[in-house]
């Protein structure tokens, strides 16, 4: 099972995307996760105009919550042909100025009435100069959507364009490159496209085109020169950085052709997804109620209720914190049981010596610093001492057969510090064997005396203590002219030397 999926069954955080085409209903349940959004829902349903509540009724119900008092985020989606935007740029005059006024002045027509339109106003600074984004349907047709919805016990948290949900999911899953500001994208299917100019992910003006076999480069290259001139009096005059065609994958030839690129002027990319599609509507639907920002439209919000305190209250975050907390209390308890204990058994320590009451502090900080040097010295003479009598139990062990031992001496000095370590002053340490063994009939030394030697040079003993294995005074003993010749030898053993400090080249220093 992957990992999203995994996490997506254990998620707090979920939101619904309602998507009401002219045919269709469409609704994606979302969750958020550590490694992104995850879709784990998805329904559609054909419906007729004095059906679609039932409809809304029959899919939103299996997904909402179980608890009444926790209920999911819905956004309601609004096909981008049932409303009017329009982005136009702000003076300092009218900056105050109410959506109302705004929308009149954009539209500039005194036969509609702007009391028959639901409307929303986002002011923002996409590119250093401040812009108004107007957008705006029939209140009839919204009020209509809302009624059904309220026949499934759903309150819309927002209700928005789908060329915006659009837009949110293809930024998430296709960044545009770092320095290109303004971008258009444009979402094709199979007879339909939509060509959505942005900048910062922000829509400045969007249009639906056709799309026709044989006529695709054409109708590509007519709605990029109608979104340039129309981006100039919605107050950006910036030119088009890059151009993203989302969808259909037959046409990426025709769009990453040299003839398509010279005649935009423009660098095109293609990629993959997502498609003018409605499912994907609704996924950024849902999307949009996860991250939140303000940057979002919410056509219904004259026309819904006001939402309660308790839906407004962030019961997510108190519960991390509450948890948070709980965990920070429960250690530092753990840890404050444990230090008085310690502290429990320290003074049950102190009362049984009663002699500690009548000693000064000096005193005992005197005695604690005689104990430590005395630790020191046993400590530093137990690390460096040698062990004789692991040597004396060990090596008679490994002497070969006609080899005796005629004496063993083994010195080893405390190890030389401070003054005495400064002048130069080495320790003495040192490990000798004294042996005998007959000599063979030619006068020879057996061979056993050198396995013994190349078996003392890998001893464990020796390796950590005396490393260095030689074999010295050796002689040859007869004692009397019939008797049997024999040698004696020493094994000569040491540590291993350090290497002395080169010495300073007197040429070099002239």
């Amino acid at each position: 099972m992957p990992l999203k999926s995994l996490l997506a069954k254990f998620a707090v955080r979920k939101a619904i995307g309602v998507y009401v085409s002219d045919k269709e209903v469409v609704v994606s349940k979302v969750v958020a996760t550590s490694l992104g959004p995850v879709e784990v829902a998805q329904l559609r349903e054909s419906y007729t105009p004095d059906q679609l509540g039932i409809v809304l009724n029959r899919l939103l119900t299996p997904l909402q919550s179980r608890w009444k008092r926790f209920p999911l985020n819905i956004a309601l989606g609004l096909s981008g042909q049932r409303v009017f935007y329009s982005t136009r740029p702000i003076k300092s005059s009218n900056s105050d100025a109410s959506p109302e006024m705004l929308l009149h002045e954009v539209l500039q027509s005194a036969s509609i009435s702007v009391d028959d339109m639901a409307l929303d106003v986002v002011k923002s600074r996409p590119d250093k100069r401040p812009v108004a984004s107007i957008v705006s349907c029939r209140r009839k047709y919204l009020a209509g959507l809302l009624t059904a919805l309220g026949t499934a016990n759903v309150n819309p948290f927002r209700a928005e364009p789908a060329p915006c949900a659009l837009l949110r999911v293809a930024a998430l899953r296709n960044r545009a490159p770092r320095k290109a500001k303004t971008v258009l994208r444009m979402f094709l299917n199979a007879t339909q496209g939509l060509a959505v100019l942005s900048v910062g992910n922000f829509p400045f003006v969007w249009r639906y085109f056709s799309l026709s076999t044989g006529t695709e480069a054409n109708a590509l290259l007519s709605v990029t020169r109608t979104l340039q001139t129309l981006s100039k009096p919605c107050g950006h005059e910036r030119p088009i950085d890059v151009i993203v065609v989302h969808g259909r994958p037959d046409l990426r030839e025709l769009v990453v052709s040299e003839q398509l690129q010279d005649g935009l002027g423009i660098q095109t990319t293609w990629v993959e997804g997502p498609a003018l599609d409605e499912s994907v509507v609704a996924f950024g639907l849902a999307l949009g109620c996860l991250t939140e920002g303000p940057e979002s439209f919410d056509l219904s919000r004259s026309l819904k209720p006001r939402r309660s305190l308790w839906e407004l209250f962030p019961w997510g975050e108190v519960a991390m914190q509450t948890a948070l907390t709980i965990c920070m209390g429960l250690f530092l308890a753990n840890r404050s049981s444990h230090l008085d204990k310690s502290y429990s058994v320290v003074s049950k320590a102190i009362g049984e010596h009663v002699w500690l009451e009548s000693l000064d502090e000096q005193d005992l900080e005197k005695e604690k610093k005689d104990l430590s040097l005395k630790v020191e010295a046993v400590r530093k003479f137990l690390g460096t001492r040698v062990v004789w009598t692991s040597y004396v139990r060990d090596i008679p062990t490994r002497l070969p057969k006609n080899v005796s031992m005629n004496g063993m001496d083994g010195m080893c000095d405390l190890e030389v510090s401070g003054k005495k370590k400064e002048s130069g002053m080495k320790q003495k340490k040192s490990f000798i064997l004294r042996l005998s063994a007959p000599l063979t009939k030619e006068g020879k030394m057996p061979k056993e005396i050198d396995d013994f030697i190349g078996s003392l040079r890998v001893h464990p003993l020796l390796n950590r203590d005396f490393p260095t294995v030689q074999m010295r005074d050796l002689t040859r003993f007869q004692p009397l002219a019939n008797s049997a010749p024999s040698a004696t030898f020493s094994i000569f053993c040491s540590p291993k030397a350090e290497k002395a400090a080169p010495k300073p080249d007197p040429e070099a220093a002239h």
